[in-house]
């Protein structure tokens, strides 16, 4: 017997058996070790929602967060609560390495991502610059980037880190005004925005234009027209790429919640029944680790539960065995008998996370069920669903950073 998961199609003028949680297709000439390999039997629904969270990419991402000093307290942090004063950790850099070598050997990613967060970044940029350094080692191919405030004093040493580091990505929320309405200084003498505002002209007259993007988040009374177009034309005019300056509204997190408005869309979207291939992005990893100045090891997409995977003193086997605990425990749909139940769980996933102060752990509760089955049965029917989920999963996604692609199968998705 066939899993509630596996549904009949074509594709190329071939019958096929598809299934809709891994995406994965065999010919329905298939033997049964190969229906058992791929969790296409009866009994196996769990084997292949965990499988989803399980598979190994091609790409070890790694957030480093070299201290937990920050000069700012900005209101809209989601790590207000980690930042100090003072933080006196040294950042592990051999235990850092040890670790990525273990990964590798394990798993041989072809490329290995270095994310340089805070706190500050730019308050240890010799920290920072030595990771960039030794990573050259590395028999992958290596990406940084950076995300900073950018309103601190820039020395020698933050120059060149500046200089290796592959995108520097600068947070400035809209004008003076909602900039700094927003971004609290540790100093009353500093103006954050216009700190940053100068040091982004230092970094454009080093010539470093070409790796700059620029991040704005703002409160929903700011979003307007008006404001979109001045940001715009103000950074495009001083010599940022258009295309990178994104600008939006705030994410919600610990210290500003989710917004009735954005709980009723996720509601809507869920009673829509629209397909969706993917789970949240909250859970769509294998490989990516937040590593803090203490050696501790969080799972990226959990850091807005403070979900601790392990140390750099542990195994890898140790510490992705936690992670696998930490989705079991946490992802709605296994929480939910109605999700375990729907055969087209794959297309839905219990939407985003961002819903759960709506259904409190039950969003079968909202879905539109039916109409999702119907729509993703008609796929099938027609032979379209395979061609579905390749135009949701595009062949590539566009590195602005690096001017280039990196294949999207090296991309955590």
């Amino acid at each position: 017997m066939l899993s509630i998961y596996v549904v009949k199609s074509t594709y190329q003028n071939k019958n096929i058996l598809y299934h809709t949680v891994t995406k994965k297709w065999l010919p329905d000439n298939c033997t049964g070790q190969e229906l058992k390999n791929g969790y296409f039997l009866q009994g196996q629904e769990k084997q292949a929602l965990h499988s989803v969270f399980a598979e190994n990419r091609d790409c070890l991402s790694l957030t480093i967060t070299p201290t937990w000093e920050c000069n700012l307290r900005c209101k809209h942090c989601s790590v207000l609560n980690n930042l100090k004063l003072k933080d006196d950790e040294v950042f592990p850099v051999d235990k850092l390495f040890a670790f990525i070598e273990q990964y590798i050997d394990v798993y041989h990613p072809k490329y290995v991502t270095f994310d340089f967060v805070g706190g500050e970044p730019l308050l240890r940029p010799k920290v920072c610059t030595e990771i960039i350094k030794r990573a050259k080692s590395i028999n992958s191919i290596i990406v940084t980037d950076t995300t900073t405030n950018l309103s601190i004093d820039l020395d020698e040493d933050c120059m060149e880190f500046f200089e290796i580091i592959d995108s520097i990505n600068v947070s400035i929320d809209g004008n003076h005004e909602q900039h700094n309405s927003q971004r609290i200084p540790l100093l009353n003498t500093l103006d954050p925005y216009q700190k940053t505002h100068d040091n982004l002209e230092i970094l454009l007259d080093a010539g470093h234009g070409d790796k700059i993007s620029l991040k704005a988040a703002l409160k929903d009374e700011f979003i307007t027209k008006e404001t979109y177009e001045e940001f715009l034309r103000k950074y495009a005019y001083m010599g940022i790429d258009i295309n990178k300056i994104k600008f939006g509204c705030l994410h919600p997190t610990e210290h500003i919640k989710t917004s009735y408005n954005e709980m009723l869309a996720f509601q809507q979207s869920l009673q829509q029944g629209n397909p969706i291939p993917v789970p949240c992005c909250k859970y769509r990893t294998a490989s990516v680790f937040q590593i803090e100045p203490s050696g501790a090891i969080f799972d990226v997409p959990f850091r807005w539960a403070r979900s601790q995977v392990g140390t750099l003193d542990q195994s890898l086997s140790e510490i992705i065995a936690v992670r696998q605990q930490m989705i079991e425990e946490s992802f709605v749909c296994f929480q939910d008998p109605k999700c375990m139940e729907c055969p087209v769980i794959g297309y839905c996933w219990g939407g985003c996370v961002n819903g759960q102060p709506l259904h409190k752990g039950r969003p079968s509760d909202y879905c539109n069920q039916k109409r999702l089955q119907e729509r993703v049965m008609k796929m099938a029917e027609d032979g379209e669903i395979v061609h579905h989920t390749e135009r949701q999963r595009p062949a590539n996604i566009l590195d602005l950073t690096l001017g280039k692609r990196i294949p999207l199968e090296c991309v955590n998705r």
